[in-house]
């Protein structure tokens, strides 16, 4: 009987954890998606500054977010970060529309892929 009561508390706290990452990667995911379709253009002021935040913003929370997520959405939102950055600073509008685009479909997809749902366990 010890042993079923060991086993409904992992039960019980691995469903909690599952939750917890849950729950924690879509604060990251509404955040990030906020951050990136609100930053102004390359043609307006505070561009760059404001791609510098939303880096800074994923840096501080990958690092989490690689526990569960996989390593080509990570390695995608990085590699679109870069590219805004990239081309916010050289102001080339077109390319830094596409990798916002880009970005903005990873982080449905990372969000997708870790949310609570049947269809994201299969």
């Amino acid at each position: 009987m010890k042993t079923f009561y060991i086993a409904i508390v992992l039960f019980v706290l691995m469903i909690a954890a599952i939750v917890i990452n849950a729950l924690y990667i879509n604060r990251v995911c509404d955040r990030m998606y906020f951050m990136a379709s609100e930053a102004p253009g390359t043609v307006e002021e505070g561009c760059y500054a404001e791609v510098s935040i939303l880096e800074e913003f994923w840096l501080e929370n990958q690092k989490y977010i690689r526990l569960s997520v996989s390593f080509i959405e990570i390695n995608q939102i990085s590699n679109s970060i870069s590219s805004m950055k990239a081309f916010a600073e050289s102001g080339d509008e077109g390319e830094f529309e596409n990798a916002r685009r880009i970005l903005l479909n990873t982080i449905q997809e990372m969000r997708r892929l870790e949310s609570l749902r049947w269809s994201s366990m299969s």
